[in-house]
This record gives C-alpha cells, structure tokens and sequence, in this order.
C-alpha cells in the first residue's frame, strides 16, 4: 500500500503539472508505475517463495493464497494509474478541477470493499482481483497505445474500427476470464465446466451489448458536447441512463435465476439466494452499471471513444462475478459488502455528473 501511495502521489503531480494533457508525461509516469510494480511483485514472490501460501503472519484473517496479495497489488497499481491518465486527459480540457479528489474517491470506492472481502471469503477475492488485474492491464496498455498514435500522427488519437474494436474486447475478457476461474476453481466436472463455458458465452454477448450501445451514444453525444449543447446532452444523458438501469437490472435477475436454475439440476438442491438477495443483487448491479456509465460518458465527451468501450467489459466483469460466484453457497455476503460501498461511490458519481451538467447549461 506504501507503494501505491506513491503511485497516487506521482499522479497528483502528474495532474498538477500536466495541463495540457502530454502524452510524453504520461508515458513516463506509466513506466514508473511498470517498474516499481516490477519491484513489489518480486518482493512477494520472494515471500512465496519462503512461506508458501501460509503467509496468515502477514495478513489478518489467516491462510491467505499467494494470488490474493500478488493481485490485489496488481489491481490497486492499475487502478491508481488508470485514474490519473484519465484525469490527466480531462485537465486537459479543464472539465474536472478537482482531479486528485476523483482518483482518491474511485481508487477507495474499489480498494475498500475489496479488502473487507477478507471478512468474508478469500476465494472470491482472488477471482476477482485476477480478473480485476488482467482488465486494469489491458486498459493501460490500450490508452498506452492510444498517446502513442497520438504522438505520431500529431493529431487526434486514432484507433480501431468500433465493431472491430467491441469483439476484441469481449474475447479477451471473457476469455481470460474464463480461464482463470477454472484455474482457480479447478473444476473438471462436465456439468461445472458448461455452466462456466455458458456464463462466459453470456458475458460476451453482454459485454458486446453495452460497447455497442456505447458506440452509438457516442456518435450522438460528442457531437453534442463538442457543439456546445448541453441541454441537449443532459436529456440525451438522462435517456441512456434510463436505458442502461433497465438493461441492468433485468441482467442481474436473469443470471441470478440461471444460476440458482443450473445449480438445482446439477447438484440437486437451489443455491441459498432468496427474493431479498435478488433484489439487492438487481440493485447492486444498476448503482455499479450507473456508476461506471456516468463516468465513462465524462470520459468519452472530453476525451477519447476510447474509454467509452470499456464499459462493456466492465459490465460484462459483474455478471460474470454474479453468475460464477453468487451460486456457490456462503458468498453471497461478499457481494452485499461490494454493494454497500459501490452504492455509495455510485450515488456521489451520477450527482458529480448532473451538477456539472447543470452548472454548463447555466453559464
């Protein structure tokens, strides 16, 4: 955490003294991140190395797996630097004064409900900070490549075509992660490996429903922003949130009901999720597809269409959480602790949003 404090200060700097948005400064704070993670992730393998997976003498709670703390590192040092660039790139435009807040405010809105998954269930954790990881590295090395365009081609960054540009990111994320939940799980049984192949199958129709969405939103509401009508941008924003919640919530119920459905088949008896569960479950689902929805649009108007892909993924990450772990009996907790938390960050994004659209339509 010590290093990620440092991460989180570099940044701050890197938003103070980057106004313009430079690609260049950006690059050099991305491969100091690189090296210092390189640092962290060989003192933990050494640690590996010489207790094993019992290392309860460095973690509260007791035998925890190599994996949680290696990821959990992961994930706090790609979450950290993805917060600052995308900060960095909105000083540019001077939409967000208060960049150092936001990163603090997304950075803890993630870490905290993270870490009190310790409380609950360790293996959901490690699921999730692979998963967690292998996402956070992908969104660094894309916006990576993105400045480097930029720096080329001296002009607007370029990047790939959008259908393109939506298939990939679904393959690599439900393929990653589907691999890394068998193994985790190690699951070898016919029945347990159709419902993961399934479940990932949905995620990827899933993930390339909301990028698709996205992509045309965006072709809307930038020309929109860019033009100078913000009222035609909040009724527009306020239409696709509407939508959004809809889709969410109805996703949410569904997997629940599917996976309760397969786990009575499969092994004879429903999974302990009663019409309460489902509700916050449904509920948790739309303040975290909000939350990820308000920002991204943030994002996609000062920036890049970029970022806008990257909520299909992000959503398609929850469901296939929801559908892979909600079935399995005494995890249900560790969602509600993600719930409680997210909720909140939620509710603080869509309110960050809204005001900013209405101080732009009042001046």
């Amino acid at each position: 955490m010590i290093s990620v404090v440092v991460i989180l200060g570099q940044g701050t700097l890197l938003i103070k003294n980057n106004p313009e948005g430079d690609c260049e400064k950006i690059r050099i704070y991305i491969n100091k991140v690189v090296v210092i993670f390189a640092i962290e992730a060989i003192f933990l393998l050494g640690l590996f190395l010489v207790y094993g997976r019992d290392i309860s003498v460095f973690v509260y709670g007791g035998d925890v797996s190599f994996l949680f703390l290696f990821f959990i590192v992961a994930f706090a040092f790609v979450d950290v630097a993805f917060e600052v660039v995308c900060v960095s790139a909105l000083r540019a435009r001077s939409e967000f004064k208060r960049g150092s807040f936001f990163v603090i405010l997304k950075t803890a809105g993630k870490l905290v409900p993270l870490i009190g998954c310790l409380w609950v269930k360790v293996e959901l954790v490690e699921y999730m900070m692979l998963s967690l990881a292998l996402q956070g590295g992908l969104v660094i090395i894309q916006y990576a490549n993105s400045c480097r365009g930029k720096r080329r081609a001296g002009q607007s960054v370029r990047v790939m075509d959008g259908a393109f540009d939506v298939v990939v990111n679904a393959l690599l994320v439900t393929g990653l992660l589907s691999v890394s939940r068998y193994v985790l799980v190690n699951k070898t049984d016919i029945f347990t490996v159709g419902y993961y192949s399934a479940i990932t199958t949905i995620t990827g129709v899933v993930a390339i429903l909301y990028s698709g969405t996205g992509y045309f939103l965006y072709t809307k509401i930038v020309k929109q922003w860019a033009g100078g009508d913000f009222v035609g941008l909040r009724q527009l924003y306020l239409k696709a949130l509407a939508w959004f919640v809809l889709i969410a919530a109805t996703l949410s119920f569904l997997v629940c009901i599917a996976g309760d459905l397969v786990f009575s088949l499969v092994y004879g008896e429903g999974v302990k999720v009663g019409a309460w569960s489902f509700l916050f479950l449904a509920l948790f689902q739309v303040l975290f597809g909000v939350y990820q929805f308000s920002y991204y649009v943030i994002l996609m108007g000062a920036h890049t269409r970029y970022n806008f892909f990257l909520i299909g993924p992000a959503i398609a990450l929850l469901v296939v959480v929801q559908g892979l772990v909600i079935p399995h009996h005494g995890l249900v907790g560790a969602a509600f602790v993600q719930m409680m938390v997210m909720g909140v960050v939620a509710g603080i994004s869509v309110l960050v949003v809204m005001r900013r659209l209405r101080a732009r339509i009042t001046l």
